[in-house]
């Protein structure tokens, strides 16, 4: 789970919200206890820290507790509603960060909960977050003037605090993760890890305005590169240091690696993919590789109009031909 200086992620866990007071369909209630605990080690105590606790049913908000931690850091909220389809999430500002639970079923047979909030404190020291393993797969196995490239990693905090960036934007947001993209990328998706509501996407590529947690965390997102030539030149640039980067190519396209760098061939439930492995890369390094053997809008129509020029002077051939071996007039 990553951790925000803003509070948009009970809108991604449930969508379609409607901010009304609400009363829960069976006016049933319990007692919810909200633990926060502090896994920064020698952190700074959760006291006063502040509470929030949002409870949902049918996809709706309708009711909203606020408190603060005491001493011993739980905080227990009375007459909280309950009822099918209900549910609640906590959140807590920790030095400045806000921090949110996961999201527990609230049912009309229990008359109390627990929910635990882990907040950790907040550094700006980038030098324990690094990438492990990153995969770049490029699929050129459509008939289709694209290429769909994948790019998954995981992501490693290896400190005890939430990592935050003293680089800001211009809007005021911690610019924490820049990935780089390869020019002329588009179709930007995101499918595990980054919240579409904390990115923001550059031409070069996007950054994460989110702090990450400590722990390992897998990372993936799609993306296309129209294909403007039989042969592309590829660009990547490392946004973080990372032990293990990993180029495949799956379909007709062949990969052609760096000078002195040789290529190798995965086989895997009979399908062949071409891949390179680099190792052990720094932050902000380059590397370099190229996708030969595309087709292109423009090679299909250069082809059709050599075919066409072809097929014309068969045709002009013919003519002659014909009438030179036509009998004559006598």
């Amino acid at each position: 789970m990553k951790y925000s200086y803003i509070t948009f992620l009970s809108l991604v866990f449930f969508p379609g919200i409607v901010f009304a007071d609400l009363q829960a369909e069976n006016n049933s209630t319990a007692l919810l206890t909200v633990e926060v605990i502090n896994n920064t080690a020698n952190g700074i105590p959760v006291i006063d820290d502040e509470i929030i606790v949002q409870i949902f049913q049918h996809q709706q908000l309708i009711s909203t507790f606020e408190s603060n931690a005491p001493d011993d850091g739980k905080a227990i909220f009375e007459d909280v509603p309950v009822g099918e389809h209900a549910a609640a999430i906590a959140r807590v500002k920790h030095n400045d960060m806000m921090f949110t639970s996961g999201a527990i079923e609230l049912i009309p047979s229990e008359s109390n909960y627990t929910i635990q909030v882990d907040v950790f404190d907040v550094t700006t020291d980038r030098s324990k977050l690094s990438i492990e393993t990153h995969h770049l797969i490029i699929d050129a196995s459509s008939e289709g003037d694209t290429l769909e490239i994948t790019e998954f990693m995981e992501l490693v905090n290896s400190s005890d605090m939430a990592i935050s960036s003293e680089k800001k934007d211009s809007q005021g947001h911690s610019v924490v993760i820049e990935m780089m993209l390869p020019e002329g990328f588009r179709n930007l998706q995101f499918t595990d890890f980054f919240e579409e509501g904390a990115i923001v996407v550059t031409d070069n590529g996007f950054y994460d305005i989110m702090a990450i947690a400590p722990g390992s965390f897998r990372a993936a997102f799609i993306y296309t590169l129209d294909i403007t030539s039989v042969t592309m030149d590829i660009v990547k640039r490392i946004s973080l240091p990372t032990e293990n980067f990993m180029v495949f190519v799956n379909g007709y396209a062949k990969l052609n690696p760096p000078e002195g760098m040789e290529k190798k061939i995965m086989n895997n439930d009979n399908i062949s993919m071409e891949y390179l492995k680099f190792s052990n890369l720094s932050q902000e390094q380059e590397i370099s590789f190229q996708i030969s053997g595309l087709v292109t809008k423009k090679s299909d129509i250069l082809t059709w109009i050599i075919l066409a020029g072809v097929f014309g002077i068969i045709i002009v051939f013919a003519v002659i031909r014909s009438g030179n071996s036509a009998p004559k007039n006598q």
